[in-house]
């Protein structure tokens, strides 16, 4: 439900991520509607449906939100919701879209999912959108055009996964590694020492979420990404 008095007269809408529901993003709901932000929260089937499947069926949740165009639109994603809310950026541009941030988001895809593709039992056990969020030229992160918005990108740096650093080749949050979080175009940065699935309701993150849908850019962010710029051409 919206937040009735919306004293900021902004509006946010959550995506959540891989094997998740809209509820997940409960707790970063409830800090924004605290906030003073319009907080609406999409919710959709992550394992069943093709990535254009699924990019449709999101479509459809955003687009049948009460989003006022008079007031900004923000977006707030987790992990494969990123990608998925790339893809519909691209193809629905919105006159008052506001800013955008992604956690834990796969934007350069995971090397690991691309091994994983040779073999049948990952792709039942993934589905047909999570196995396509490989490194390939013809994966789905990789055939996205670059942001046009003000983006803040957080990634994790703590696992809980043994031997994690050595099956992901680097520093990672147990499911993302962190230099394929981030990417060319995004405003600003940050790294956080958390988990992938607590990214989505730590309390750091929220208040780098909310700081950065404040001021564009976060407290201790590398003020628009500069120093990995070089690195991903």
């Amino acid at each position: 439900m919206p937040n009735v008095k919306n004293a900021k007269g902004e509006q946010v809408v959550l995506v959540h991520g891989f094997l998740s529901l809209g509820a997940a993003m409960k707790p970063m709901g409830r800090s924004l509607r605290n906030a003073g932000y319009e907080v609406y929260t999409v919710s959709y089937p992550t394992h069943s449906l093709t990535p254009r499947e699924v990019v449709e069926y999101v479509s459809n949740q955003i687009n049948a939100l009460p989003i006022k165009d008079d007031e900004p639109v923000h977006f707030v994603a987790h992990s494969m919701g990123g990608i998925i809310l790339r893809k519909y950026l691209e193809d629905t541009p919105h006159n008052n879209l506001g800013k955008v941030v992604m956690v834990g988001t796969p934007n350069r895809g995971i090397p690991l999912l691309s091994e994983l593709d040779d073999y049948s039992f990952y792709h039942l056990l993934l589905g047909p959108t999570a196995i396509n969020l490989g490194i390939d030229s013809e994966d789905f992160p990789n055939q996205l055009s670059s942001p046009y918005y003000p983006l803040g990108v957080i990634a994790g740096t703590k696992s809980r996964i043994p031997f994690s650093n050595s099956l992901l080749g680097e520093t990672n949050d147990g499911v993302v590694p962190v230099s394929r979080v981030r990417f060319l175009g995004m405003t600003d940065y940050m790294e956080v020492p958390v988990t992938h699935q607590q990214q989505r309701k730590h309390p750091l993150v929220i208040k780098e979420v909310k700081y950065f849908l404040e001021k564009g850019y976060f407290t201790a962010g590398t003020k628009s990404g500069a120093q990995f710029q070089n690195q991903l051409k």
